[in-house]
């Protein structure tokens, strides 16, 4: 009983042993550690197989050794007494296995909880590195992506400044020469005018030299009238006198003749001059009243012609006046219109300028933004980086704090379980010393009751 007992104990202890080792493995990472849990079961089944089979031939070789009726009953008393001493001794060293197997179970389930702690840990561990992993990758695209995008944002800015050089040439070329266009178009129709006006002025020079003709023929003619009216006034003048002179001999031939014949010869030869001369200058008068008529007739006729001169002259002054409005205007509007063209051109440039350099600052906006973006994406990859390196960090030192306190505590239920097989094998010996003291005891009865 006591040798089975003991083997009991001892097989409880190898494997509380046993059990710690593993757990210091597994907490320091050792090979065995697998092993060696799967190998505790087979143990506890070797030791329970050895115990049970000790049993059996404990009671086989009692069943198989008859003794005596003293014997028996000596025996009886024997066997009575060893099983109240096994009986207290099994007690002892049951209390002191159930305590034991309560300490190594709870230690077990602190081992396999500490463990599972290490395990996580190192999953996490492991996750934590290969998120790094990805978000360093990541950060490398992105910047890689950035280099892309400032290339593009540089080639974009060339771009932009050629086509801002080649624009302006163009437009300055097209604008020139459309407006060299139009200016000679404009110099033509002006050439044209200016052709117009110079006939129109000949015309004026040549229409006035005939003016000035007929106004100085008309004032020669006018002299002439005045001549001849003057010799007109003469004529009649002496006509008047003839005639007064001719009355007054009528007259004076009804009256009674007092005066002598000498006399009246005279005054007859007299008057018959008279009547010669009257008769002369009566001829003279119808030729010159012919004459008078003819050059009344022909200033009528000259003044008809000044008259249409001076219509025409009008007309042609009114003419000219109104080609000089129309040159005036013309010319006004072709400034008017140059001004324009180069306020229009200015304008032009000014708003292709202004549209160039809105395509550019609004395509510098872009890609500011963009790098902006990259640079926030890339600030949110290096913080989540860096927060996962620092997690990374905290979750080795929790690793190996938990490590060192798995250790520790692995030492400690070592110290322990030294302390347990120390105390148990003092106890051991304690019972091993009192067996045999009870056995010496139980061969001194069976001696004295044989005696």
């Amino acid at each position: 009983m006591f040798k089975r007992s003991e083997k009991k104990i001892k097989a409880v202890f190898k494997m509380q042993f046993q059990a710690t080792q593993v757990g210091v493995q597994r907490m320091q990472g050792g090979p065995g550690s697998r092993y060696n849990e799967e190998s505790e079961a087979p143990v506890d089944e070797s030791c329970d197989q050895n115990s049970d089979a000790e049993t059996k031939d404990s009671y086989g070789s009692g069943k198989r050794n008859p003794r005596s009726p003293e014997s028996d009953d000596l025996s009886e008393e024997t066997s009575l007494h060893d099983e109240q001493n096994g009986s207290l001794e099994d007690a002892e060293s049951r209390d002191g296995v159930e305590e034991a197997s309560n300490g190594t179970g709870r230690s077990t389930n602190q081992m396999k909880m500490l463990e599972r702690k290490a395990e996580l840990s190192e999953l996490e561990v492991q996750s934590l590195r290969k998120q790094i992993m990805r978000e360093t990758r990541r950060g490398q695209q992105l910047s890689e992506q950035i280099v892309c995008l400032k290339e593009e944002r540089d080639a974009i800015k060339e771009e932009c400044e050629r086509l801002k050089s080649s624009s302006t040439c163009k437009n300055a070329e097209t604008v020139s020469s459309h407006i060299h266009k139009e200016t000679e178009t404009v110099r033509s129709s002006l050439e044209n005018i200016k052709q117009e006006l110079q006939r129109e002025k000949q015309l004026n020079k040549k229409l006035k030299l005939q003016l000035q003709k007929t106004e100085d023929s008309n004032s020669e003619f006018v002299l002439a009238m005045r001549d001849l009216s003057k010799k007109l006034e003469q004529k009649n003048t002496e006509i008047s006198r003839l005639s007064s002179k001719i009355k007054a001999l009528h007259s004076g031939s009804e009256t009674p003749a007092a005066s002598p014949r000498t006399n009246e010869s005279n005054e007859e030869s007299k008057a018959t001059e008279d009547l010669a001369s009257k008769n002369g200058n009566a001829d003279e008068a119808e030729k010159m009243k012919q004459k008078i008529e003819n050059l009344y007739a022909e200033i009528e006729v000259h003044k008809k012609e000044k008259a249409e001169i001076r219509m025409d002259v009008e007309r042609l002054t009114l003419d000219y006046e109104s080609l000089e409005m129309e040159y005036k205007d013309i010319y006004s509007k072709l400034e008017q219109n140059e001004k324009e063209k180069m306020d229009m051109q200015h304008n032009y440039t000014e708003s292709l300028a202004a549209v160039k350099q809105l395509k550019v600052e609004s395509l510098q906006k872009e890609l500011e933004k963009q790098a902006q973006v990259f640079e926030e994406d890339l600030e949110a990859v290096t913080r989540a980086k860096v927060e996962q390196e620092q997690r990374a960090i905290r979750a080795e030192e929790a690793l190996r704090k938990t490590r060192r306190n798995n250790a520790n505590a692995a030492e400690r239920l070592q110290e322990e379980f030294k302390q347990i097989s120390a105390e148990m094998s003092l106890k051991i010996e304690e019972n091993e010393k009192l067996a045999q003291k009870a056995v010496s005891e139980a061969n001194n009865l069976r001696q004295k009751m044989m005696f």
